[in-house]
């Protein structure tokens, strides 16, 4: 038989025995029902638009199961550390930016503390360039533990004090601010300033010294005492005796 038109209602098509059958559309009231064997696939589509509203149960074979739901935000992954891992992300990942804890390698070409300084704990410290600080006066800027020497530190104040408060000792102390007080505070006499080649003593006791031991020279006395003999040369008898004392 052969129908090339009109309708054919309320009439089952292939109900004892099915065959082949090619539609432009085909619309169905109920379920449409494919009773092909695992095998075969129960559709052939050659369109890829979307099928508004068809619910599979797989999707490439697979159940929704399979699948991560977009509503749980990751928590449905089978191994989350396992996921870190093959997202290739390191323990950095799992902490926070407020109390990170980096434990080696190298931080290289990276500002520390540019926004917001904090206190840090270094082995040894290397700068390029100056270091300073910031800390107002009243806190000391470097808290130093070692009393050794630190080459070519060249300081602006020694205890608070500049160099001009200082003796140099290429001025050998001609920058002493009163060299009379010096001496006095050394508690040097008037004798510290005479020379040994024009001596003037004015006062006091010469005593248990020898005078004129090696050179002679003129004395003059008011009074003149000896507890052994006195010898005179270059005088005679007469005035040798005439100032003698008795």
């Amino acid at each position: 038989m052969s129908i090339t038109g009109g309708n054919i209602d309320g009439t089952v098509i292939g109900g004892t025995t099915t065959a082949a059958g090619s539609f432009t559309t085909l619309n169905a009231s109920g379920q449409i029902t494919s009773t092909v064997a695992t095998g075969t696939a129960p559709l052939v589509i050659a369109s890829t638009d979307l099928v508004t509203n068809l619910n599979a149960d797989l999707l490439d074979g697979l159940s929704s199961a399979a699948f991560l739901q977009a509503s749980n935000n990751l928590s449905d992954l089978a191994s989350i550390s396992t996921a870190r891992t093959n997202l290739g992300l390191g323990t950095l990942a799992t902490q926070d930016a407020s109390s990170v804890s980096i434990t080696g390698g190298n931080i290289d070409g990276t500002v520390i503390g540019g926004t917001t300084t904090a206190a840090g704990s270094f082995t040894t410290l290397n700068a390029s360039g100056q270091i300073t600080s910031t800390v107002a006066t009243g806190t000391a800027p470097l808290v130093i533990a070692s009393t050794d020497l630190v080459t070519n530190l060249n300081a602006d104040l020694l205890d608070g004090l500049s160099s001009a408060a200082f003796l140099q000792a290429s001025n050998n102390p001609s920058d002493l601010a009163s060299i009379s007080t010096a001496r006095t505070n050394l508690g040097l006499g008037t004798l510290a300033t005479q020379d040994a080649s024009s001596v003037s003593i004015t006062g006091g006791n010469i005593d248990g010294t020898v005078i004129g031991g090696t050179t002679t020279a003129a004395g003059s006395f008011t009074t003149l005492n000896a507890s052994g003999q006195i010898t005179l040369h270059g005088c005679n008898r007469h005035s040798a005796v005439g100032h003698r004392q008795h």
